[in-house]
């Protein structure tokens, strides 16, 4: 990912009961994207992010419904850093 370009990042909730609650979205465990639980059954959550250093940031996410049942935290991570269209960059 080239320094100081843009991308987005997503994620989804799900829940067959209808009761989610919560999509909870974090740049380095700092909050990022924080939404409710759409209609019940699905939620889409995310935001912009642009990289002004080379590095790599991680973001991580998790779904939560009004039971207190809490999907396992599932994590990614972008390198930015490369020039645009060098081997190895990718978007997302």
């Amino acid at each position: 990912m080239p320094v100081n370009n843009w991308f987005t990042v997503e994620a989804h909730g799900s829940d067959p009961d209808g009761n989610l609650t919560n999509v909870f979205v974090w740049r380095e465990w700092t909050p990022f994207a924080f939404g409710g639980g759409g209609d019940g059954y699905n939620a889409w959550h995310g935001n912009s992010h642009s990289r002004g250093t080379a590095g790599t940031v991680t973001f991580m996410a998790q779904a939560v419904d009004s039971n207190g049942a809490e999907s396992p935290v599932i994590y990614h991570s972008v390198n930015s850093g490369t020039r645009a269209g060098a081997a190895g960059s990718r978007g997302l």
